[in-house]
């Protein structure tokens, strides 16, 4: 019961040493909770968290056609990376709603592998290595990278039933950059955006504060700033007395 209270904590956003504090207080309090665990060390509970991760990773996958593979590489650190492929099944999706974008207990991590060098060969060696765990996939999704598509295409020459499927995300992102990376209007907004966030931080006016840029996939992440712009414009347009306070609290 420990163990799965303190896990569900740290999958649902508490940080490791925060499920430790939440869990001693709870302690202090003059309850009866109906229980009386110790309270573990954080490192126990990242214990606990890598082998729930290595039995999923590991344990045995359902062979069937309607698999969807999406694969990445992760951040690199140091010389290494790792790859992976999660996966989905297209006949145990949820219908269209609530439950999308899904999410990442939704799905199946069928393979992670830090590699220090990477190309479409690697990569495509990779995906055949993982057909005999789930079959062959009936569409692999990717950002397009040139090892990444580079081996998909090659995993789709061996495998006709298997589509490539230009993840939405990347591809929007790419048009937007192009559209936007040598507009000056954009430039000077952003720039704007920068500068105020430095002259107002830590004073009255900090609840105007803008959204952090992102230096890495900066174009998959405008939505925020934009609608920042759109509510700070409408703030100045319709100032007032009523607005502000409002703002302020």
């Amino acid at each position: 019961m420990q163990i799965l209270l303190m896990l569900g904590w740290v999958l649902n956003g508490i940080p490791l040493r925060g499920t430790c504090s939440a869990l001693n207080w709870m302690q202090e309090m003059p309850v009866d909770w109906g229980f009386d665990f110790p309270v573990p060390h954080f490192t126990t509970v990242r214990f606990w968290l890598l082998r729930l991760g290595y039995h999923k990773l590991h344990r045995p996958k359902e062979q069937a056609s309607d698999w969807v593979w999406i694969i990445d590489h992760s951040n690199q650190i140091g010389q290494e990376k790792c790859f992976v492929i999660l996966g989905v099944r297209i006949s145990q999706l949820p219908p269209p709603g609530t439950e999308f974008p899904l999410c990442l207990s939704q799905m199946e991590p069928i393979e992670l592998e830090p590699v220090t060098v990477s190309d479409k060969e690697v990569v495509y060696r990779q995906l055949e290595a993982n057909v005999a765990k789930t079959g062959v996939p009936r569409a692999i999704i990717n950002d397009h990278g040139g090892d990444v598509a580079g081996g998909v295409e090659l995993f789709c020459r061996a495998h006709r039933e298997t589509i490539e499927v230009y993840d939405a995300s990347h591809k929007a992102a790419c048009l937007l950059k192009a559209r936007l990376e040598h507009d000056e209007q954009w430039k000077a907004f952003a720039a704007k955006a920068g500068q105020t966030k430095r002259s107002i931080q830590q004073t009255e006016w900090a609840f105007l504060i803008p959204p952090s840029q992102r230096l890495k996939a900066r174009y998959m992440n405008l939505g925020p700033l934009i609608v920042w712009g759109v509510n700070t414009l409408a703030i100045l347009e319709h100032a007032g007395p009523a607005v502000l306070n409002h703002g302020t609290r």
